[in-house]
C-alpha cells in the first residue's frame, strides 16, 4: 500500500516515462498529462476504444511497436494492453515500462531479458486474438514454426482461420 504521496509521485513518474517513450518516437503511445489535485495525482490521457477482436493487422502494428520501443531502449514489462484512438491501436496502459535493463537486478541470466518477457506477452496477445506471433528467428527455424502451429487448436477454428493456418 502506498501513501496518497508516494502514489501520487509514482504516477507522475510514469506520466513522464510515457511521454519520453512518446517523444522517443515508439508508436503507438500517447501523450499523457499528470494534475494534482489535493493529494491525489491523475494521468490524462485520450479515450481509446478496445475492441473484442484485433485483426492480424492491428496485431502486427503492436508488435511493431514493441520492438521499436526495445531498439529505442524501453521495455513494457506488463500485459500488452491496446485499444483504439482515432482509428490507430495505441498502447492504454504503460504503468511498468521502463528504460531497458540486462537481465535486471537481482534476475539470473537463465530467465532471458526483459525484453523476452515483453516478446511472451506479443505472443500471448496475438493467441488470445486467435493468431500467432514468430519472431524472426523463430520464422527462420522451421521447426519452431512447426511447434506453434502445432498448438493451434483446429477443433476450435472457423473454415477460413483453418485455411489461414493452411
Amino acid at each position: 500500500h502506498l501513501t496518497p504521496e508516494a502514489a501520487a509521485a509514482r504516477l507522475e513518474e510514469q506520466t513522464k516515462t510515457s511521454n519520453a517513450m512518446h517523444a522517443d518516437g515508439v508508436p503507438g503511445i500517447l501523450p499523457a498529462r499528470f494534475v494534482r489535485a489535493g493529494d491525489k495525482g491523475f494521468q490524462i490521457k485520450p479515450y481509446v476504444e478496445i475492441p473484442e477482436k484485433l485483426t492480424r493487422e492491428q496485431l502486427d502494428s503492436v508488435a511493431e511497436s514493441v520492438l521499436k520501443a526495445h531498439e529505442k531502449g524501453w521495455v513494457f514489462s506488463d500485459e500488452i494492453q491496446v485499444g483504439v484512438h482515432g482509428g490507430k491501436l495505441v498502447h492504454f496502459d504503460t504503468g511498468k515500462a521502463h528504460r531497458f535493463k540486462e537481465n535486471g537486478p537481482g534476475r539470473p541470466a537463465h530467465f532471458g531479458t526483459e525484453k523476452d518477457d515483453d516478446i511472451s506477452a506479443l505472443k500471448r496477445l496475438y493467441k488470445q486474438h486467435g493468431e500467432t506471433y514468430l519472431t524472426d528467428e523463430e520464422r527462420a527455424d522451421p521447426m519452431t514454426e512447426w511447434d506453434a502451429l502445432d498448438d493451434a487448436k483446429p477443433d476450435a477454428m472457423s473454415e477460413e482461420e483453418k485455411r489461414a493456418h493452411r
